[in-house]
């Protein structure tokens, strides 16, 4: 999407997603030859939490006005943000942004039970972790309709999503979607 947008300019953070699908489809030329159209656009996200992330939720608030006032999206479906309190040991990242274990050294030491420094101690943490909940599966479900209902011939799937994956041994042109 970054070659629509181009890499770091504001158009990447302000899409607008009716403009790009119709793009992309215009640009295949098989389903330009078949006639294809664009028949609806499904947004799925999960609302930010204003309490955890008050500029967050300000900026998701602004984006997805904009989306329904410039009629961007057909539809948007909701997932939810799920906040818990996960513990992991301390690191730091390295030149590649790895991460390494912060181990105790000069002023903050760990004693063991006999009372000697333990320099293979491990700092442990806990943060509050906020994870998307129920947006992948609403992707999922509402393709599922849509193809189970023929209601589409195919569809276009965006997604952010890291681990957004097919299941293992499966590959995008034996489904009657494209990826």
């Amino acid at each position: 999407m970054r070659a629509h947008c181009g890499r770091g300019s504001p158009g990447w953070r302000w899409l607008d997603v009716r403009a790009l699908l119709t793009t992309l489809i215009g640009e295949r030329v098989g389903w330009r030859q078949a006639g294809a159209r664009l028949d609806r656009v499904v947004y799925c996200t999960a609302a930010i939490s204003a309490r955890d992330n008050p500029s967050g939720y300000r900026d998701q608030d602004v984006y997805l006005q904009a989306l329904r006032a410039s009629r961007s999206v057909d539809h948007i479906e909701f997932g939810r943000y799920v906040t818990r309190v996960r513990r992991a040991p301390l690191a730091v990242p390295d030149r590649r942004g790895r991460p390494v274990l912060t181990r105790p050294s000069g002023p903050i030491m760990i004693k063991n039970r006999a009372g000697l420094d333990d320099s293979d101690a491990t700092f442990m943490v806990s943060t509050a972790h906020r994870e998307e909940k129920g947006s992948d599966v609403n992707v999922a479900s509402l393709l599922l309709l849509d193809v189970l209902d023929r209601r589409v011939d195919a569809a276009v799937v965006i997604s952010n999503d890291s681990d957004l994956a097919l299941p293992s041994g499966q590959h995008a042109t034996g489904f009657p979607w494209a990826w």
